[in-house]
């Protein structure tokens, strides 16, 4: 199963559990390979297999997505980042 399915799986999750938390407060900046991300707003989770420095926008980072999709978020944007752990964590 990949985690993007695994997400969408897990249900609600008792403090201990292992499985995909919120990553409270952060930023498209703290996103990290391996991360599963929404943008808000939309309803669609992608997990991120690698980031790139984007020079055509300057304020907005670059990632690689499932299936080599690549893809960019404004600087500002906000996002929900789910990495995998025990608990929830601060970015």
């Amino acid at each position: 199963m990949n985690p993007v399915e695994e997400v969408k799986a897990q249900g609600i999750l008792k403090p201990g559990d292992y499985g995909w938390w919120k990553v409270w407060g952060a930023q498209p900046k703290d996103i990290q390979p391996g991360d599963v991300v929404m943008v808000k707003g939309d309803e669609d989770w992608t997990e991120i297999t690698g980031l790139f420095l984007s020079n055509a926008h300057p304020v907005r980072l670059g990632f690689w997505g499932e299936g080599g999709n690549r893809f960019t978020i404004g600087a500002l944007c906000p996002v929900v980042v789910l990495r995998r752990g025990t608990h929830n964590m601060l970015a």
